[in-house]
C-alpha cells in the first residue's frame, strides 16, 4: 500500500497490485461516479465503442470529517485507468465554463500519474450557420504528480491519461466546473483535436469540424512562457500545502479565484 496523503492531504492509500483506492474510515463523499463509456460515446473519435463498459471514476464532493468546507466549495477525486477507446488515449468529459472576468472554472491538483489537459478557446460571433466552429486557441498541458493548474472560465477543457499507469487528481470548484451539454456539439462531436496511439506512439490529430489555425503541441508546465503562467497559474497555486488543506483552511481566498454560478 502506497500512502498518498501527503500530496493530496486526505487519509487515503493505493494498493499498487489492484491499483485501488482505500479511504480512512473519517473520509466521506456525496457520490461515487463510475462514468460509463455511453455518457462520452458523443465525443470519442470511434462512436461504435462499446466497452469498457465503465470509464473513469470520480468521487463527488469530499470531506474528511471534522474538517471546516465552505458549502459553496467542491472538492473531487478522479481516476483514470490507463488505456485506449479505440485508438483514443481514456479521457473524461468536457468541462465548460462561461466567462467571468478575472475567474477560475477549478483548480487541479496531480495526485499520481500523468495527466494531458485539452484546454480549447472558441472564437466569439461565430456564423451559425458556417459548417466548421472557429477556434482562437488550443493548449495541451502535460501535468505529472505534484503539479497544479488553473483553468480559466471561458473554455472547453478535458483530463486525458496519456501516462503508463492510472493516474489520480483532484479538482477545486465552485458550480462552473460542470460537463457541458453534447447536444450543443452535435455538429463538432468533440473537441478540436483528439489524441491517440498510432503505431504505438502518441499522436494529437485535429477534428475537421473546426477551423483552427493555431498549432497543437503539448508540453510540461515547465515549459509555460510568462504569459501562459499568469493565465494557468494562480498565485494560491504557490502554496505548499496540498489543495484539500487549502480548502480548509483559505476557501475565502479560493471563492474569490472561482467563479460561482
Amino acid at each position: 500500500m502506497t500512502d498518498l496523503s501527503k500530496i493530496c492531504g486526505l487519509p487515503i492509500q493505493i494498493d499498487e497490485d489492484t491499483q485501488s483506492i482505500y479511504y480512512d474510515e473519517s473520509v466521506k463523499f456525496d457520490k461515487e461516479l463510475n462514468v460509463p463509456i455511453s455518457e462520452i460515446v458523443p465525443v470519442l473519435l470511434n462512436k461504435f465503442i462499446k466497452y469498457p463498459e465503465n470509464v473513469y471514476k470520480q468521487y463527488r464532493k469530499i470531506l474528511n470529517t471534522g474538517a471546516d468546507n465552505s458549502q459553496n466549495l467542491s472538492y473531487d477525486l478522479m481516476v483514470i485507468p490507463f488505456g485506449l477507446l479505440g485508438i483514443e488515449y481514456i479521457k473524461t468529459h468536457i468541462y465548460y465554463s462561461k466567462p467571468v472576468k478575472d475567474k477560475f472554472a477549478c483548480f487541479l491538483e496531480m495526485v499520481r500519474g500523468e495527466v494531458t489537459v485539452i484546454i480549447q478557446k472558441n472564437k466569439e460571433n461565430e456564423d451559425p450557420y458556417a459548417y466548421t466552429t472557429a477556434v482562437e486557441n488550443v493548449d495541451i498541458l502535460v501535468l505529472k504528480e505534484g503539479e497544479r493548474l488553473a483553468i480559466p472560465t471561458g473554455v472547453y477543457y478535458t483530463f486525458v491519461n496519456t501516462g503508463t499507469n492510472q493516474t489520480i487528481f483532484t479538482v477545486v470548484y465552485a458550480n462552473m466546473h460542470q460537463k457541458i451539454d453534447y447536444s450543443t456539439l452535435q455538429k463538432e462531436k468533440g473537441l478540436a483535436f483528439y489524441i491517440i496511439s498510432k503505431n504505438a506512439r502518441l499522436e494529437i490529430v485535429a477534428n475537421p469540424k473546426y477551423k483552427t489555425e493555431c498549432e497543437a503541441c503539448k508540453h510540461s508546465m515547465n515549459e509555460l512562457d510568462e504569459e501562459e503562467r499568469t493565465m494557468y497559474i494562480h498565485s494560491l497555486l504557490n502554496e505548499k500545502a496540498p489543495l484539500y488543506d487549502m480548502l480548509r483552511n483559505y476557501s475565502g481566498k479560493l471563492m474569490t479565484a472561482l467563479a460561482l454560478q
